[in-house]
């Protein structure tokens, strides 16, 4: 999960790096405007993307360490009751 997160984040920043130098330096290629609204929407497509893959990331990390604090407090309980039957 965390190796397409960050495969998805990376193919969208260098998707919006290619449109932002393609607007900026071909001005040619918005000239009409058809052109222009499909490079801004497949810009914020992308940018939603971004958000996604972003949040995604944030969501996953923060389960991971709700496990991982559950997983630490579960053992702890554990060695804590094994010692009181011994």
């Amino acid at each position: 999960m965390m190796l397409s997160n960050v495969g998805g984040f990376v193919c969208h920043i260098a998707n919006t790096i290619i449109i932002l130098y393609s607007i900026i330096f071909y001005p040619d290629s918005t000239a009409t405007p058809t052109s222009a609204v499909v490079y801004l929407s497949v810009f914020a497509g992308n940018m939603l993307g971004l958000l996604v893959t972003a949040s995604a990331g944030i969501i996953v990390n923060h389960m991971v360490r709700m496990l991982l604090q559950y997983n630490i407090r579960l053992l702890r309980l554990g060695r804590t009751q094994a010692y009181k039957w011994r």
